[in-house]
């Protein structure tokens, strides 16, 4: 139960309107890549479908003529770069939102610019 506490206690220091990385090292930037590999346990765990839902409308946003997808979203610094790595996690969010709540309109709003 105290690690199930403890859990709950980090997650609402770190969701607040962006997900923080980790707001004690001053890295409170919503970066998409280290997110995303505990979001699926959060969905999992909590009811944070609306907060991941507007996330990825905030990550769209940041997208680039090119079709770059920022590091972070909101986009506060301009952090972009040609591989997958990190701007992949908004297709790994995305896959997320459908497999844990089933939110096949969230991804097809979104399908035009995860394709690109």
């Amino acid at each position: 139960l105290r690690i199930w506490k403890n859990c709950s206690y980090s997650l609402a220091s770190n969701l607040k309107s962006i997900p923080t990385d980790d707001p004690c090292r001053d890295e409170r930037g919503g970066y998409m890549g280290d997110r995303v590999q505990v979001a699926k346990s959060e969905m999992y765990m909590y009811d944070v479908e609306d907060f991941y839902s507007k996330y990825m409308l905030d990550a769209a946003e940041t997208q680039l003529p090119s079709g770059e997808i920022g590091y972070t979203a909101p986009s506060f610094w301009e952090y972009y770069h040609k591989s997958v790595t990190w701007p992949g996690a908004y297709i790994d969010f995305l896959h997320n939102l459908v497999e844990m709540y089933g939110r096949k309109d969230i991804a097809g709003l979104h399908y035009p610019k995860a394709k690109r």
